[in-house]
């Protein structure tokens, strides 16, 4: 792995800061995470309160010392529906598991293992696992809050 020193920024008595830029990831000198494995024992998973079969269980985030994104991983039972939502910070997914479809912005998109997507901020997206087995997905946020909000029927 190649590590360079260099500056980001200047602090308030305007002295260069010392950075390590790694694998393009500038962090702030003493500020190096703690190296964290969890084992796949230790994840505990709550059902997500607007989805139908939907779990949820925090991987990695701010809280375990990960500076700039949460990984989740997500369970979709067969049948499970997530309704049409927004959330205020972007999706970058991984399919694990399982062949289930994604809504994005109108347009429908049938997934299965190894695929990614990007959900931008502010886009409306639900899911539908209409098959017989389970589907399973990483999702990576930002850290911090998000802003979810369903989108009503207009029936």
């Amino acid at each position: 792995m190649s590590v360079r020193s260099g500056t980001a920024g200047r602090d308030s008595t305007g002295m260069a800061e010392p950075v390590m830029w790694r694998v393009g990831v500038v962090v702030a000198m003493g500020q190096q995470p703690t190296p964290l494995v969890r084992r796949a024992s230790e994840i505990d998973y709550a059902d997500v309160s607007a989805g139908d079969g939907t779990r949820k269980g925090v991987l990695i985030d701010g809280e375990d010392g990960a500076p700039h994104f949460a990984m989740r991983r997500f369970e979709l039972d067969p049948g499970a529906r997530v309704p049409e939502h927004t959330n205020a910070v972007e999706h970058e997914q991984y399919v694990l598991a399982g062949e289930y479809t994604v809504g994005i912005e109108g347009d429908t998109h049938e997934v299965s293992a190894g695929d990614s997507l990007l959900i931008p901020a502010g886009a409306v997206h639900w899911y539908e696992n209409d098959g017989d087995e389970p589907g399973a997905f990483i999702c990576v946020v930002p850290n911090g809050d998000d802003d979810i909000q369903l989108v009503a029927d207009e029936a």
